[in-house]
Order: structure tokens, then sequence, then C-alpha cells
């Protein structure tokens, strides 16, 4: 018996360290999303909780060690619900009813045809733009690329112990022996550096007010003016599960069964479907599994010991939101920007080859339609900052691409075409 404990503890060990880092890589999103929703309607407390809550029930189930909390891009798209006078109690009604949607999709398998019948170069591309825009999502926090740097520091000296941290990042994952632990000794180099220098704010900038939870509102959420807006909800939901889940195979081939799947993943996908659902009732905007979930499966996270202990941590911050704040946003960011360069190098290094290549040359070639692509995905992402957008328009230009490279095209990939082309339209009135 003690020789199978000693067996065990350093898989314990590993799974606590890369829960630690999830934990400490999300902590920034309790406080980003009660800034993006009204305060009044979306506390720390509360955002708290749905992490806690969100990332338990998903690992009970898939035992997966992975985070679940308010996902950044929906909140954004709930947040321009409410700026255009929605109530906050219709919007948990659309929630609930796009999360029913979304369950009873992934149920019938429609969500699992949908992927299988993806081609393997849009896929890779739009994996590739979800490593460039966490990548680029993490330089704006810091100030470096064009947004506005975090509350309470100053710009220059925000995006140098983001540097740091990250160069500590990068230096550590050079290391055989150390490398699980690079992403936790980039956030520790950048919070330690910021303590020493007095540049964390002092005061708390986002309001910690009890939890306070609202009810949706399910006959107001049914009237046709919303109907727009239930299906945009959906879609990005789809879109992002989607994504997040297949890039997280694409990277951790130590979670994948051996044809290169996830284990689990039609679990997972009924699982996002149930913690979307339930969302409306914690007062959350729809709960996702964080792509930061990524870096602590890179740092050795693989059970429910991990998944634990970023629940604890997420519940302990119901009735310790000051002390997360104490925490720099510019060093939580510092795992998002590796954990997007790590998704995008790996999506530019798996590029499917030879199948739709220009035919008259010598070995492989990359598809034709790739520059394409990969071109209109950093145009999106660079226009829009937005992810949402920016696979909405690879879905969109695919048809065009084909067609420009002489290939023919497929009824559903038109049919796809013209629903994210309405949905962009949609989105842009």
């Amino acid at each position: 018996m003690t020789q199978n404990l000693a067996a065990r503890l350093p898989n314990r060990i590993h799974d606590l360290r890369g829960g630690l880092v999830t934990l400490l890589s999300s902590v920034y999103i309790t406080m980003l999303i009660p800034s993006m929703l009204d305060h009044n309607l979306s506390t720390v407390a509360a955002t708290a909780l749905a992490c806690a809550v969100g990332t338990l029930l998903f690992a009970c189930v898939t035992r997966l060690p992975f985070a679940v909390g308010p996902g950044i891009v929906p909140a954004s798209l709930v947040a321009s619900m409410l700026a255009r006078g929605v109530p906050f109690q219709t919007v948990l009604g659309l929630e609930f009813y796009a999360g029913l949607a979304f369950l009873a999709l992934a149920c019938c398998g429609g969500l699992q045809a949908a992927l299988r019948r993806m081609p393997p170069v849009l896929k890779a591309t739009g994996q590739m733009a979800i490593g460039l825009y966490l990548l680029m999502a993490a330089l704006r926090v810091v100030g470096l690329g064009g947004g506005n740097s975090a509350p309470g520091l100053h710009l220059g000296a925000e995006a140098f112990l983001f540097l740091a941290g990250l160069l500590g990042v990068f230096l550590v994952s050079r290391s055989r022996k150390w490398n699980g632990y690079a992403i936790l000794a980039g956030i520790a180099i950048a919070s330690v550096l910021a303590w020493l220098s007095n540049l964390t704010p002092q005061t708390s900038t986002v309001p910690t007010a009890p939890l306070a939870l609202v009810l949706p509102d399910f006959a107001d959420a049914l009237q046709w003016r919303f109907l727009g807006d239930g299906l945009m909800l959906l879609y990005v939901v789809v879109v992002d599960v989607v994504a997040t889940l297949e890039t997280m195979a694409a990277c951790a081939p130590q979670l994948c069964t051996p044809d290169g799947r996830l284990k689990h993943f039609e679990r997972s996908l009924v699982m996002s479907g149930v913690v979307f659902l339930i969302s409306p009732f914690l007062g959350s905007a729809p709960l996702l599994v964080f792509f930061e979930s990524l870096g602590g499966v890179l740092s050795g996270a693989r059970t429910l010991w991990a998944a634990g202990l970023m629940a604890a941590g997420f519940a302990a911050l119901v009735f310790l939101a000051p002390l997360a704040q104490r925490i720099p946003v510019c060093a939580c960011v510092v795992g998002l920007a590796y954990v997007g360069f790590i998704i995008a190098r790996h999506a530019i290094a798996a590029m499917p080859e030879g199948s739709t290549a220009a035919p008259g040359g010598a070995g492989q070639h990359i598809p034709r339609e790739l520059p394409y692509l990969v071109g209109t995905a950093v145009l999106a992402l660079l226009l829009t900052q937005s992810l949402s957008m920016t696979l909405f328009a690879l879905f969109a230009v695919y048809p065009l691409c084909k067609h420009q490279t002489g290939q023919a095209l497929r009824a559903w990939e038109i049919s796809a075409s013209v629903l994210c082309i309405t949905l962009i339209g949609l989105t842009a009135i």
C-alpha cells in the first residue's frame, strides 16, 4: 500500500500543479465579467460561484480537468443586448432556450455530424485563429495591442511585467525537468515584481457586492423580436465550445484516445449543453470550458484532483473576492498568451497537406484555399478583434475560396456560408 501511495504521489502533485495554473490563469475572468456587464446584475461573487459549480459538474461527468465559467465572447454578446435595453431577466431566458437547443443538438448527434463534415483545412485555420486571438487579447490587456491597459497599472510597467513573466515561461519551458512549472513560474515572476514595485491596484476596481441571483424571464424571452438574439447566442456558444474542445484535442494528446479524439468527447458536448442550460439560474453569462484550461493540462492536470482544486478555488472567491484582486491582471494573462502561442503553433504545424493541393508539382503542397483562409482570419481579427466574427468569416468565405481555386462546392458549405453571412449582418445591425 505504501508503494502504491508513493507511485501515485507524483501524479497527484502534477494534477494539483496543473489545477493551480488553470485557476491562477482564469481568476481574472471573475473580475472581467462583472466589468463587462452591469455590476448591479453580475457580481464577482456570482461569477465565482458559477465557475465553481460549472467546473465541478463538468468534471464529475466528463472526468476531464477543465475549468468552466462565463465565456468572454458570449458575455460580450450579452453586454450588447443589455446596452440595447434588453432586460437582464429576458437575456437569461434567452440563455435558457439557447442552452436547451444546444443540449438537444448534442444529444441527437447533430453537432458531432457537423464536425465530421468540417474540412480539415477549415478546422486547422480556425484553431490558428483561436491561438492568435488569445495572444492578441493578452497583448491588448497590457496595452501592447492597441487596447486599454488594466485599471490601476501604468502602461509601461504593466507591459514590462507581462513580458518578464512571458520570458520566464519560455525559459522554464525549455527545461525537461521543470517545464511543467513554466506557466506557474511566469505568473509568479510577474506577480512578485508587481508586488515589490507596488504596482498592483491598492483599492478594489470591481464591486464586490454580496451574492444575489436573478431568475430568468421565460415568457418575455419568447417574443419574436428576440429570436435573432437567441439564434446568435446559440451559434456563438456552439462555435466557441466546438473550437475549444477540438483545440484541446489537437494540443493535448495526453487527453486523447488512440485515434486522436478527446476522451469522452460526446459526453463533453452534452455537458457543455448542461452547463449552458443552468447558467441563467446562476445569474451568469453562458458557461463554457475556458481556453486557459490548456495551460493547466500542459502543466500536468489530468484527473478530478485538478478540477477539484479549481472548483474549491473559485468557491473560495465567493467569500474572498478582494484577495483575487491582489493578483495582477498582467500576471494572469501570461498564461493566456502562452496558451495562444501553443495553439497557433500547433495549428500551423498541423496544416493539412496534399488532398486539395495544386496539381503538377512534386511532393506535398498546402491546400489551394489555405492562403485565402489564413488571410481572412488575420484580417478579420485585426478589424473586428472578435473571435466569433472571425470564425463566422471563415465559414462565410470558405465556398468562395474553393470556387476561386476551381473546386466543386457542396450544398452544406453554401448553406453554412449563407447562415454565417446572415449572422454577421445581424450583429452589425
